[in-house]
């Protein structure tokens, strides 16, 4: 078993358990699955459905945007004991203060709030869902379709008893000891170009395909590394783990950062051409096209990925929902002061029984501490994961598991293909 596949298979869970676990103590690692870098790759929906939400924070906007919670609720506990001191001194002992329709109107806006946020948190998920299934997804799917079609085409009879070659195939030595990458593809003015991709020159159909795997390897970790604006650490680390050669670094580096992952797609569309032109791939004329279709797609869903990063919702929008979710929670504190205001004005001035005035001022004030801790909660926990969500590359919790992708994108390709494992390619992003 490769390093690879045992990462997988004590990365991913199973779908189902045999004992789940207590719905009140539960271990955090019972909880989420997360993989080196502590982005979680699976959790159990069964624990957040019961009390055992209340153990599980790790990963969580309560764990990890602590401080921001905590800095928000500090400003509101300011406003409102600030807000309850001046107006119990402006007060004046002649009636009851009312402060029934300020509780209905604290309603009423926040229902309104959260409406308007609800919104706006939609629009992030759809964006999400739509990088994530269908963009990486579509980019997963054409790099099984591709290794599934090579497998087919390309057996690997010659590669039978062979358990001596060499993983690093794309080495100085083999390609001094061997003709030009591109020399039984091209002519040789075509060689000559230095755009030209590095094409396998070797007859032997399981060298063949390790190219195109580390191709399309190379092209999900550099779509990573761009996302998070760091082109030049992506080709560092897949020229490093063996996912790209030296000569093919040069040429990806004279290319726009954000075309680098595409381009590669270009190369194995042209590997499909020469097969098709060399009569190495049967039924051409059919499946030729399906075979650049799979490379238009897996292309089309990298350039979406970098579409959707690079556009952002009207900043006026996006100001304004922050905006009215900051003067709402200032709101609130306000109105929360007055109520504590209230509270205390009427208990000290218009109560009969000091323990019953007392024990009544304590509840009322309790629960509305309440409801002013669930909306800080609430509404800036929202504007925290929202901004997660619009770009899902990083190294948040909540970002999409880049290395268990990999790693099982990795091993389904090989399964597919039938070859034996290309140089290790591990990324950190």
């Amino acid at each position: 078993m490769s390093v690879c596949d045992t990462y997988a298979l004590s990365i991913v869970p199973p779908r189902r358990r045999a004992s789940p676990p207590s719905c009140c103590s539960i271990p955090a690692q019972q909880v989420r699955t997360v993989d080196e870098h502590g982005k979680t790759v699976a959790y159990d929906v069964h624990v957040l459905t019961r009390w055992g939400v209340f153990w599980a924070y790790g990963g969580t906007i309560f764990n990890r945007k602590i401080f921001a919670l905590g800095s928000t609720l500090f400003a509101v506990i300011v406003i409102s004991f600030t807000g309850a001191t001046i107006t119990f001194a402006m007060e004046k002992p002649s009636a009851r203060v009312d402060i029934s329709n300020y509780i209905t109107l604290f309603g009423m806006i926040s229902t309104l709030i959260g409406f308007v946020l609800g919104l706006y948190q939609s629009e992030s998920v759809a964006r999400w869902r739509a990088m994530r299934f269908e963009q990486l997804g579509g980019l997963w799917g054409a790099i099984h379709n591709i290794s599934l079609l090579l497998g087919i085409w390309l057996p690997d009879d010659k590669e039978e008893g062979r358990d001596n070659v060499d993983k690093k195939d794309t080495s100085t030595a083999s390609r001094q000891a061997a003709p030009h990458p591109a020399a039984s593809y091209r002519s040789a003015e075509q060689q000559t170009s230095s755009s030209s991709p590095p094409l396998p020159a070797s007859e032997d159909n399981a060298i063949i395909k390790r190219t195109v795997l580390r191709w399309m390897l190379a092209s999900h970790a550099l779509t990573y590394f761009q996302a998070i604006n760091r082109p030049s650490e992506g080709l560092d680390a897949a020229v490093a783990e063996g996912s790209l050669t030296e000569d093919e670094r040069a040429i990806l580096s004279s290319v726009p950062d954000w075309m680098r992952a595409q381009v590669l797609w270009s190369w194995i569309a042209e590997v499909g051409q020469n097969l098709a032109s060399t009569h190495r791939m049967p039924q051409s004329l059919t499946n030729l096209p399906i075979f650049l279709n799979h490379c238009l797609n897996a292309r089309g869903s990298i350039g979406s990925i970098g579409f959707y990063l690079d556009s952002q919702l009207p900043y006026s929008y996006v100001h304004l929902v922050n905006w009215i979710v900051k003067a709402h929670l200032v709101f609130i504190s306000v109105l929360y002061g007055y109520t504590l205001s209230a509270i205390t004005f009427n208990t000290i001035y218009f109560s009969t029984l000091v323990s019953v005035r007392i024990y009544e001022a304590i509840i009322k004030a309790l629960l509305g501490g309440a409801g002013v801790l669930l909306n800080v909660c609430f509404f800036q926990g929202i504007l925290e994961i929202q901004a997660t969500l619009r770009n899902p590359f990083g190294d948040e919790p909540d970002c999409f598991p880049s290395d268990a992708d990999h790693a099982n994108m990795r091993s389904g390709a090989m399964s597919l293909m039938g070859v034996r494992a290309p140089p290790q390619h591990w990324f950190d992003v």
